[in-house]
Order: structure tokens, then sequence, then C-alpha cells
């Protein structure tokens, strides 16, 4: 894996990381592909757009975006992209206080993420501290196992569980840097985050997501 050079961060340092991290982060239900009633975690990045990993939403046939106080609103996935892992759900009203989709990330930026574990019976947010190790292409493969592929991205010190995917690495001033989607498989408390497309930080570019898209087969 290669490191690759990023740009600083344009940050604000009167935001709190932890109260913006915690106002825009959401649970994800996906119905259709698997018996289990987990939730899996994603972030707000517009009043009406949620982001999480593909692989979670991934051949479902009902999606709700679960916000802090446990109300289920229905979405629909306007951005699949299983090669980055990468999904963005519309949802019909605002939810929560979105976050600000920024510069990518640099070694030893330290921000936080906020993820939904748990089902309906026992169901929490989770707040972990993450520092970033370093910045590095990632080969892997789509989400299907189907083809290699190359992800930008970077390499994070947290403690991830299984579940967590989907999670935004917030950095102070609430700045959404990227996205994880896997833990390390030869590090105990590492984990993967993919950057986000810089696409998603232009307001106009958002207002286009509007229709629904094509979101494959189920991955299990």
């Amino acid at each position: 894996m290669a490191v690759t050079a990023c740009g600083a961060t344009q940050i604000r340092p009167d935001l709190d990381t932890l109260d913006v991290a915690s106002a825009a982060a959401v649970g994800v239900r996906s119905e259709g592909c698997s018996p289990s009633d987990d939730i899996g975690s994603g972030s707000m990045i517009d009043v009406d757009l949620a982001l999480t990993a593909a692989h979670v939403v991934a051949g479902a046939t009902d999606i709700r975006v679960v916000d802090a106080s446990g109300a289920e609103h229905a979405a629909d996935v306007v951005v699949f992209d299983p090669e980055l892992d990468i999904a963005v759900l519309r949802t019909a009203q605002p939810i929560g206080t979105p976050l600000t989709v920024g510069a990518p990330t640099k070694s030893n930026d330290r921000g936080k993420i906020v993820t939904f574990r748990g089902n309906d019976e026992q169901r929490s947010l989770v707040v972990s501290r993450v520092t970033v190790i370093r910045t590095v292409d990632i080969d892997t493969t789509d989400i299907y196992l189907d083809r290699n592929v190359r992800r930008a991205g970077f390499e994070v010190a947290a403690e991830i569980e299984a579940g967590d995917s989907g999670a935004v690495v917030v950095l102070p001033g609430g700045i959404a840097a990227g996205m994880i989607w896997a833990k390390s498989t030869q590090r105990n408390g590492r984990a993967w985050a993919v950057d986000l497309p810089l696409e998603l930080g232009d307001a106009d570019h958002r207002s286009t997501l509007i229709d629904p898209v094509a979101i494959g087969d189920c991955t299990n």
C-alpha cells in the first residue's frame, strides 16, 4: 500500500468535535437480506442526506434512517458505489445536524466516530476516539468480492467492532474526513477508512441527488 500525500483540512476550532459528531450520527436499518435486526451506522452530510457504507444497504428492500431518539425515517438510496463501499440515502425530512464534508485527512489527525450498536432490544450511541496513523491507497475488492479495487483512504487507531462500518470519521470543527469500512485483519485496534468523494462537499451537487439508484444484490 502506497502512502499518499493529502492536503490540510479546513477546521473551525469553535465547534466541539463530540457534539457535532453526535448531532450528525444516525443508524441505518436495512431489511430484505438478513434476519438480523442489528442497525448499521451513518452520519448526516446534509439536512436530508445520510452517508453510510454501501454493504450496509446492498440488496435491501426497505431502508430506514434511525435518529438519536430512535424514530425511523424511510429513505431512498441516491448514491451506491460498491467499489468505494459508499452509499448516500435521502430522507423525506431533515434529521439531526449535518457534518461538513472536508478535505482528506493527514497523519496524526485526531477525531471521533459515533456508532449505533445493538438492536431493537438494546441499542445505544457509542463514541470512540480515532487517530489517523497514515494515509494510504488501499488495495482491496469491491463489496461483492468480484473485482480488485484501490481506495484512497487512511488507517486509524480505534476500537472498531463488527457493525461499525459506515461510521464517519469527524475531525475538529465538524469535518467529515472519511468513512470506516473495515477492521484491520493484521493489527488489533486498527481500522480502515475511505476518503469521501469531493463532490459530496458541494451543496449544488448534493441537491441533484434525488432519484433512487439500483443497489445491487445482497452481500451475505
